[in-house]
């Protein structure tokens, strides 16, 4: 994943599940779309309406002061001509009640999204849609 760039609520809003949204046009032919995402917390992940992958509690318990894990969906027939990501996180391993002791916010004090949808078009220009401020 080349982003780096990970999005949160800029106010404090404990256990509560958040959404971030990016709208995007597709108006050329679709070779390959591919979605690379990842939290801390937990997420899910809907391209217009529909949800990616079968996977749940994403991105899985991790050692999240060492390292952080993403998945890879290959979103391609999903991609239309007018498009909206949604990314939803809730509290999770990383952000909320965690372990026998119940230790609270373990690794973090909020729930954070990172994301990309690299898309290669028909002529071979590769694209991508990033985690950033608009979101």
């Amino acid at each position: 994943m080349k982003t780096k760039f990970w999005i949160k609520s800029p106010e404090n809003i404990e256990g509560a599940v958040l959404s971030f949204k990016k709208e995007f046009a597709s108006k050329t032919e679709i070779r390959s779309a591919t979605l690379r995402v990842s939290s801390l917390g937990i997420y899910v992940a809907k391209l217009n309406g529909k949800k990616v992958g079968n996977q749940v509690l994403s991105p899985g318990l991790t050692s999240y002061a060492f390292r952080v894990q993403y998945q890879s969906y290959d979103v391609t027939e999903m991609i239309k001509k007018d498009n909206a990501l949604e990314i939803s996180v809730g509290p999770g391993w990383a952000v909320g009640c965690y372990g026998l002791k119940r230790s609270k916010n373990s690794w973090g004090e909020a729930v954070e999204a990172v994301a990309e949808l690299e898309i290669v078009t028909s002529d071979g220009t590769v694209s991508y849609i990033t985690t950033d401020e608009t979101w």
